[in-house]
């Protein structure tokens, strides 16, 4: 990470060099992937057109600290004029259904405040991360145990506490076009949930969101009315969109945890992407 707290190899305290600005959370940070083998990297050696990423991904931030950095912190970094943003969400924002305490980060108006407002984020991503049990742990697939019925009665009813997502993804397609960059939005991966036959079972997993038990069915769902916000957003703003939260081509071999790829993961993710931004990316 270099000195902006923006992660990257081709353009390393070179901010003017990156044409591809990645934001998000911890899928996109990938504290624990090397830098030569998160998806960034790899996708910046296949990409025909010489194109530089850059990394700033923050663990735990949903689309509310998504904002917040966009504000506090990489709209204050000079000379960083990227044409394309990757808003890689997901995950996040369903962990915080009512519980949308982002919104406090203290409001630093400086950008040499950038280590405090990493440490402030750090030290919320620790409370947050093992309250909501979504922070990086080693799991072993084969041992948990998979249910065919959700816990949640009402999905949509209990989705409503996710808040105003998709003005806050507005919110962060008009911060894009101000950075001059063409947004473009993608979901995540995980695997939670698998294809079983003809059926959606999800892992026990024993997660909470709001102080309410869920299971890896729960989030399948809520993931889904989350995918659809995202989808009406994109089509009404006439925004790329490409949603890998239910994608098939990702399995147990590909992820260390419930959340987040492994070197396996990364490889075949940057492959997909590739296939699918290839005639976006310019």
């Amino acid at each position: 990470i270099d000195k902006f707290g923006i992660r990257s190899i081709s353009c390393f305290n070179n901010p003017s060099e990156i044409d591809v600005l990645t934001i998000g959370g911890s899928t996109t940070k990938q504290t624990y992937i090397d830098d030569s083998l998160t998806w960034q990297s790899l996708l910046e050696k296949k990409t025909e057109y010489n194109l530089n990423f850059g990394n700033a991904g923050i663990d735990g931030q949903s689309t509310i600290g998504n904002i917040k950095s966009m504000e506090l912190w990489l709209n204050k970094i000079k000379d960083l004029s990227p044409k394309y943003i990757i808003l890689y969400v997901g995950i996040n924002d369903i962990m915080a259904i009512n519980n949308l305490r982002e919104s406090d980060i203290f409001k630093l108006d400086y950008f040499s405040n950038l280590i405090c407002y990493n440490l402030i984020i750090k030290i919320k991503q620790l409370f947050s991360s093992n309250n909501k049990k979504i922070g990086h742990y080693k799991v072993n697939f084969s041992r948990e145990r998979h249910s065919k019925n959700s816990l949640i009665e009402n999905h949509k009813s209990f989705y409503r506490g996710i808040g105003d997502f998709k003005k806050r993804l507005l919110k962060l397609i008009s911060l894009s076009k101000e950075l001059g960059a063409e947004p473009v939005i993608i979901s995540h991966p995980v695997f939670f949930f698998k294809k079983h036959i003809k059926e959606i079972i999800g892992f026990d997993a024993n997660k909470m969101i709001s102080n309410t038990k869920v299971n890896g069915l729960d989030i399948y769902k809520l993931m889904t009315l989350l995918s659809k916000d995202i989808d009406m957003v994109c089509k009404e703003n006439n925004v790329n969109y490409i949603n890998y939260s239910f994608c098939d081509k990702f399995n147990e071999n590909d992820f260390y945890d419930f959340i987040h790829l492994n070197n396996n993961g990364t490889q075949k993710l940057s492959k997909l992407m590739y296939n699918s931004l290839k005639d976006k990316l310019k």
